[in-house]
């Protein structure tokens, strides 16, 4: 049996996908682009990455029939430094209505593989950081 990373594709919930898209571009320092549907309620904007690059692809995305919550799966983004992506996760606050961030796991040590951390971020999703320092 071969060992491949099966994981091709991840969809975070959104409330409001521009402050969702405000707060993600600010903490990763990221552009995302918007990814057109046929679905007539659904709007999507991709993370950078894609075919060809390392990790999966993922999208934020608003729909009337996705409600973002805290239970769940949790999706974990890697990061270079752990303690710099959670100090601009406390800092947070959404410039346009005041929506603030809270950090649920603080930097936890997994042994070799690194650290691990959780936050909600300004929809209500549990999401997780990942780095090796």
């Amino acid at each position: 049996m071969q060992n491949r990373n099966v994981v091709n594709w991840f969809e975070i919930p959104t409330k409001n996908l521009a402050r969702a898209r405000r707060f993600y571009e600010a903490i990763f320092k990221i552009t995302q682009q918007e990814l057109r549907t046929s679905q007539p309620d659904m709007e999507m904007v991709i993370f950078p990455g894609g075919a060809g690059s390392a990790g999966a692809a993922g999208a934020l995305i608003h729909s009337k029939h996705i409600t973002p919550g805290k239970q769940g799966t949790v999706v974990y983004f890697r990061c270079h430094s752990l303690s710099e992506e959670l100090a601009c996760i406390q800092a947070y606050k959404d410039e346009q209505d005041g929506t603030q961030t809270t950090v649920l796991m603080p930097k936890t040590a997994i042994g070799e593989d690194g650290f691990i951390a959780h936050f909600v971020d300004t929809e209500g999703n549990r999401v997780g950081l990942h780095s090796m320092q």
